[in-house]
């Protein structure tokens, strides 16, 4: 399968749709009928406040524990891997994509890319919501190394809730790793705001496109990017969404409990 979604937990194989994409189209829509002044002049038609309905049904989930927390890195990076690969390869293709997104070749290089981008991405998401709780612990009951145990616990069953992919057979050991590496070196400095991250992911990702190096030559920036683009929008996310005080609680009485 070509297209990178989100997927099932109870296969691993069935797409569905992409919350992240669609909830953001909406919020848009929401925006500029606010701008032009709908919500006020068109509402009274249904006798409600129509849009304020509206939003209050897709309202954003809220973060208040460990399973919360590995349900939006695994969205987070699902969403973001989604558009610096797929949508890169599609636009680099130009108006032929579809054809290329039929050879069996590319399929297969695609497949790698998806899962290697995914899983790189997934750990610098994990950074970053390693900034944004660090100062939600008391240092003498929660010290910081039990929060990155914690985080990398959540990591290792994200990526447990899939199939290994073909190419790897084995499994994410080595991604584990590198996420507890990330972490401890993380947390040897003061937590980083979003828009100071993305820069390993984008490398990462950049050196797993099924782009030939003579097309891609000059889009590196772009890729990483694009990265850090998403990463501060997700860090906006988590803002609004997180209970900082119940996930740190959550997962470091989980970590201590290990």
């Amino acid at each position: 399968m070509a297209v990178l979604l989100e997927r099932r937990r109870s296969t691993g194989n069935e797409p569905r749709f992409s919350y992240p994409c669609f909830r953001a189209n909406t919020v848009l829509a929401l925006t500029v009928a606010q701008s032009i002044g709908w919500t006020t002049k068109y509402s009274h038609w249904l006798g409600v406040p129509f849009f304020t309905v509206f939003n209050r049904l897709w309202r954003t989930p809220q973060l208040a524990g460990a399973p919360d927390l590995g349900r939006f890195l695994d969205r987070q990076a699902a969403f973001i891997s989604q558009k610096c690969t797929v949508e890169y390869c599609r636009a680099r293709s130009g108006l032929n994509w579809d054809k290329l997104f039929k050879e069996a070749a590319f399929v297969e290089a695609m497949e790698v890319c998806r899962w290697e981008s995914y899983a790189a991405i997934l750990v610098e998401v994990a950074v970053m919501v390693e900034a944004k709780l660090r100062p939600s612990l008391t240092p003498i009951d929660a010290p910081p190394i039990k929060l990155a145990r914690g985080l990398v616990a959540l990591i290792r069953e994200v990526l447990a809730g899939y199939p290994a992919p073909a190419h790897r057979p084995d499994g994410w050991s080595e991604v584990i790793e590198q996420a507890r590496t990330r972490l401890a070196e993380a947390q040897l400095a003061a937590p980083k705001p979003a828009n100071q991250l993305g820069f390993k992911a984008g490398s990462s990702v950049y050196a797993v496109l099924p782009i030939h190096p003579t097309l891609r030559n000059h889009d590196f920036e772009l890729i990483r990017n694009n990265i850090r683009f998403n990463l501060i929008r997700g860090a906006e996310d988590f803002d609004r969404q997180a209970d900082r005080q119940a996930i740190v609680a959550d997962i470091v009485g989980a970590a201590g409990a290990g």
